[in-house]
């Protein structure tokens, strides 16, 4: 990483760190600590997401990402996946970013769970980001599914995972790591 970056990503952990200590102020499991446990997992969750699109655009320069518009003004919600990017000859990276200890997730098709990093749940997250209100996860549901009906075009499926250190200054991030799921084609 980019001393740039870093600085970028510890503008989110002195958040985080100031989102726990106002939840350890609180006894575990109180009201008052639970209502604090947002705070710090937005942190966590924005400190995975950037780290992710850095160490995208670091070993993928020539993909530029169309899901999310924006880092800043985005949320993790269930139903899409956390970033979409696509290069000019309409090969596809999915990402599924991890800030912290965050586990992957995982969506109940039918009767059966399936976790993050599967081609069903890829699959169902495809089809689910078609009927979305907003435009970027539209458009990159018709990415997805233009890279898989074209057997020229490549699809990567990326589980980019930035743990954060804790230290007595405070937390960092020193290292992202990047594995790519295998969901066949």
């Amino acid at each position: 990483m980019k001393p740039e970056e870093k600085e970028e990503l510890q503008v989110h952990c002195v958040a985080r760190d100031k989102a726990m200590k106002n939840r350890d102020k609180f006894a575990r499991q109180t009201d008052g600590y639970n209502n604090q446990n947002p705070k710090v997992n937005e942190q966590s969750a924005k400190i995975g997401e950037k780290a992710a699109d850095m160490a995208v655009k670091a070993n993928y320069p020539d993909y530029k990402r169309i899901h999310p518009d924006s880092l800043d003004n985005s949320t993790s919600v269930s139903g899409n996946f956390d970033m979409v990017y696509q290069n000019s000859e309409g090969d596809v990276i999915i990402v599924e970013a991890k800030g912290g200890k965050s586990p992957l997730g995982k969506k109940q098709i039918g009767d059966q769970d399936y976790q993050q990093g599967t081609k069903k749940y890829a699959q169902a997250i495809t089809e689910n980001m078609k009927g979305r209100d907003t435009a970027t996860d539209r458009k990159a549901a018709k990415a997805i599914d233009k890279a898989a009906r074209r057997k020229k075009n490549e699809i990567k499926y990326l589980h980019i995972e930035t743990p954060i250190e804790k230290t007595e200054q405070g937390s960092r991030v020193r290292e992202v790591k990047i594995s790519e799921f295998d969901i066949g084609r």
